[in-house]
This record gives C-alpha cells, sequence and structure tokens, in this order.
C-alpha cells in the first residue's frame, strides 16, 4: 500500500536510530562504526514501525528522550519559536560532518541534507521564516518541518564525536537561544497541516513540511 507523507516518514525518521546499537568509538576526526552502519542501513527496525503518523513520532521521540541516541536536554517541538529552531539548525549544520553528507547519504537518500554545507542552509532558513512572517497561518508547519530538520541533522549528519560537541556545549550552559533541543511534534505534521496549506496556497510550504518529515 502506497505511503502517505506523513505515513512515510517511518522510512526517513525511523532510520533516525537505526543501527544506533552497532559498536561506537566516539571520533570527532570522522564518522564512527556506528555513524557508518546506521547511514549504510536502507531500511528501518521493524521496532520503529506504527499505525499513524502520529504514533510514529511518539515512538521517535521516545528514542530521542531515552533511546542510544538521546538527545542531551530536549523541549517538546511546540516550545520552540522560529527564531530558536532556526539558530539550532545553522549550528548543527555547522558541525555536520562532510563523509556523512556527501559520501554515505548517496544522493537520492532520503535522510540526505537539510540544507548545503555552503551557506544555502541559511538562505533557506531566512526564506522559510520571512514568509512565515508575512503568513503568520504557515508558522506552525514551518516550525514542525524544522523540528524534523533537527532530529534528522542530530541523528544523521553529526558524528559521534559531534553529538559529543553539542551535549558539552549544552552542559556548560548552552546559549541563549540554545538550550534544549527540539522533539518532533506530536499533533502535527503534513497529514495535519498540508491540507489546508494548499486549501490556503501555500504549496510550498506543504511541499517543504513533507519533505522534512517523510525525508528526500
Amino acid at each position: 500500500m502506497p505511503l502517505t507523507p506523513g505515513a512515510s516518514v517511518i522510512i526517513a525518521l525511523a532510520l533516525l536510530f537505526a543501527g544506533a546499537d552497532a559498536a561506537s568509538s566516539t571520533s570527532v576526526a570522522g564518522p564512527s562504526v556506528a555513524d557508518v552502519a546506521r547511514a549504510r542501513l536502507p531500511r528501518p527496525r521493524a521496532s520503529f514501525t506504527a499505525e499513524n503518523p502520529r504514533q510514529i513520532r511518539a515512538t521517535l521521540n521516545a528514542q530521542l528522550l531515552e533511546g542510544p541516541l538521546a538527545l542531551p536536554k530536549a523541549m517538546p517541538c511546540e516550545a520552540f519559536e522560529l527564531g530558536d529552531l532556526k539558530a539550532w539548525l545553522m549550528f548543527l549544520n555547522g558541525l555536520a560532518h562532510p563523509d556523512l553528507e556527501g559520501t554515505l547519504l548517496r544522493p537520492g537518500d532520503r535522510r540526505r541534507r537539510i540544507g548545503s554545507l555552503d551557506g544555502g542552509l541559511k538562505v533557506d532558513l531566512a526564506a522559510e521564516a520571512a514568509y512565515a512572517a508575512e503568513h503568520p497561518e504557515v508558522a506552525e508547519a514551518v516550525r514542525d518541518g524544522w523540528c524534523a530538520d533537527a532530529a534528522m541533522a542530530w541523528v544523521h549528519r553529526l558524528t559521534d564525536g559531534g553529538r559529543a560537541e553539542v551535549a558539552d556545549f549544552l552542559a556548560s550552559g548552552g546559549g541563549e537561544s540554545l538550550s534544549a533541543l527540539p522533539l518532533l511534534p506530536v499533533e502535527g505534521g503534513a497529514a495535519v497541516h498540508g491540507p489546508a496549506l494548499r486549501a490556503a496556497g501555500h504549496h510550498e510550504t506543504a511541499r517543504r513540511l513533507e519533505e522534512a518529515v517523510s525525508g528526500r
């Protein structure tokens, strides 16, 4: 049965944790054994399936809170303003490892990127934020997409060493907009926001949200 944009989150975000139990040695210089195994695993484990997108996000949030790749500090997606999420995405992008971005995650991989490593992400986020400011009705959808982007970056674009750097940063107090990492949205996502966005003519926002929660 074909996956809807919301349900197909299992293909991308469930891969967040697949392979997380592989043997690992933290290395700032490059991907660990676990990083490589996770990037190369073609399909999620059965334990990350669920009946609907909301249940899938709940399962993944449980892993982000207590699993092998748990966030060092976490808050609900719904508690974040766009400015704080933008700061996190830029911070995580700065720690992304090029081997994971360009080599292990091949072109066409659904988990591939939240933005380019050459500054394109800053332009993309600025454009989305400006559109949300002009059209406040899309702000929650943009927020949900950015929370999904942050989760994807945390697990798939950072090495063990990169995640350790984030943990150390938060343990030292973090920053004004960087005090905790976002979980996935509980009630939002493409299935909730998509129809209303398209009905109101916000097709690009709907497409971007579907990309974020479904992978690329």
